[in-house]
């Protein structure tokens, strides 16, 4: 295995401030992808450098037998950052940059069998975590810390019904963790990690009605957001805070 280089309380399941629309992508907007997707395709990264404008393209290779859909990434401190993969072989596969170099793809040989794409996330400098869909279609998780190095998988579940798609996860600060998820229902479920211990799904009764996989963000210690395609394909919004 690689040298690893590398969610408060629990947003509110009740009152929320409500779904908002963002509109369509109009005609013309140029969308840069992060990663060539695909088996076989290697990773190419876009960083930003110290100063305001954009580097070229980098290539990253890929891990040995290739991989299936698009890499997920996670920087727990300035000094660090992890790329993750499914491999061809379903299995989880990591590339780290730290010690100011990339280091060499790794294989996580734990007998974890994905069945989506990778979701990382950090509660702190020193941790690190990971989310996937399993062949059992529950949520699965492992983890970093600096003291202890990675943990075996955690089974954390499934909403009521099941879900569709893979988990996303967000963490607002170094207490609280949650996995957001499109239901089998199409409708936002969340399960949240705090005061030191996971609490149950718990679905969002807002009328709201998912045409993709959630994308969780927060904008401080005391906010998160999720954004979500609807059915009139437009991109919508809600909020906690």
């Amino acid at each position: 295995m690689v040298e690893h280089d590398e969610v408060a309380d629990s947003p509110s399941l009740g009152p929320t401030a409500g779904w908002s629309r963002r509109g369509l992508l109009t005609a013309g907007t140029v969308l840069v992808s992060m990663a060539a997707v695909g088996v076989g395709s290697p990773v190419v990264a876009a960083p930003v450098s110290t100063a305001p404008t954009w580097s070229g393209w980098f290539n990253l290779g890929r891990p040995s037998g290739g991989f299936i859909g698009g890499p997920a990434t996670v920087s727990r401190n300035k000094d660090v950052c992890n790329i993750y993969v499914r491999g061809a072989d379903n299995a989880l596969w990591q590339r780290a940059y730290y010690n100011n170099r990339w280091h060499a793809w790794g294989r996580h040989n734990d007998g974890g069998v994905l069945a989506s794409e990778p979701a990382p996330g950090s509660m702190g400098p020193n941790h690190e975590h990971v989310f996937v869909r399993g062949t059992d279609n529950k949520v699965w998780q492992k983890y970093w810390t600096s003291t202890g190095g990675w943990s075996g998988w955690f089974d954390l579940g499934r909403p009521s019904g099941g879900f569709i798609g893979g988990p996303a996860t967000v963490s607002r600060n170094k207490d609280v963790c949650n996995i957001y998820v499109r239901g089998a229902d199409n409708a936002l479920w969340q399960r949240a990690y705090y005061n030191n211990r996971w609490h149950a799904w718990g679905r969002h009764n807002d009328g709201g009605v998912l045409a993709s996989e959630p994308a969780p963000g927060s904008m401080g210690p005391n906010h998160e957001h999720v954004f979500v395609r609807g059915t009139d394909n437009n991109v919508w919004q809600k909020y906690w805070q």
